[in-house]
């Protein structure tokens, strides 16, 4: 028996192998373009609004150690404006940051990071809620995830559905999959996380040409005030919480101050429903 099972299991394994290491491929492929895609005309508008929520939310927040996990190709990265004096980089990119990780096996301590930032890193991952779980994993108690992903109800991804991006954009940020805020919600309440904030931007149609951003400033100001959940460029901010423990205290029953026997009782409250004497 154990003769016939060994080579089932080593072909198993070998088979998981394997599809790690083509879903790793997958990854940095996806990683590649679409920081390609940020470090070129259309890219580099919406990046410009990112770089904006995040000053704003790095102005409130402090902590020790912040990582950045996603789009880990970008210089400067995406953590410049924080205030931690110990900033990371997650990137599966060779010499793209700190550490060279996938977003689902991060090499970090249990609770060891104050606030995570995650760059796309949902949108192109093959399983996206074992990367939050692997995020809440380091994440410390009443530390922020702050999530960028693009919108599903927007002119984004309206692109998409009505069929007309080209075969030359089958790429980022076209590839991946627009989680709506309901679904990301879900998952971050299964992990113990708060929904803290919600920020979207960026309102005119996907063109990759940067000539036509500036005749849609009048798209731009007045989406942002009537239609506010249609921004292409999503900002969710979540905190985790620890379960608060609640002791449970035993109840106590006043007894009566005299014994049958007419002897006062030193015992004046008992624990309970137990009988004096």
């Amino acid at each position: 028996m154990l003769d016939k099972a060994a080579p089932a299991q080593a072909k198993s394994a070998m088979l998981t192998l394997e599809m790690k290491t083509c879903e790793a491929n997958i990854e940095i492929a996806h990683e590649c373009a679409l920081v390609e895609w940020y470090g070129g005309q259309g890219g580099e508008a919406v990046l410009n609004v990112l770089r904006s929520l995040l000053e704003n939310y790095y102005a409130t927040r402090f902590g020790y150690i912040g990582a950045q996990v996603g789009l880990g190709g970008l210089s400067p990265d995406l953590l410049c404006g924080s205030r931690v004096p110990q900033r990371l980089v997650v990137s599966p990119l060779e010499q793209r940051g700190q550490i060279q990780a996938r977003a689902d096996a991060l090499p970090l301590a249990t609770e060891s990071v104050d606030f995570l930032l995650v760059a796309h890193a949902l949108e192109f991952a093959c399983d996206p809620y074992q990367v939050l779980r692997e995020l809440e994993r380091v994440l410390v108690p009443e530390g922020d995830i702050v999530l960028i992903s693009f919108n599903p109800w927007s002119l984004w991804r309206l692109m998409s559905w009505a069929g007309l991006r080209s075969k030359t954009q089958e790429q980022p940020p076209w590839a991946g999959r627009f989680f709506p805020v309901f679904r990301i919600r879900g998952w971050l309440l299964v992990l113990g996380f708060e929904i803290i904030d919600i920020q979207r931007r960026i309102y005119f149609p996907p063109c990759w040409k940067v000539t036509v951003w500036p005749g849609w400033h009048w798209l731009e100001t007045a989406s942002e005030y009537c239609l506010p959940i249609f921004g292409g460029v999503r900002m969710i901010v979540a905190r985790k919480r620890r379960p608060s423990i609640r002791l449970i205290r035993p109840k106590w029953q006043k007894s009566g101050g005299l014994l049958a026997n007419g002897v006062i009782n030193s015992t004046s409250r008992i624990m309970g429903g137990g009988k004096a004497g």
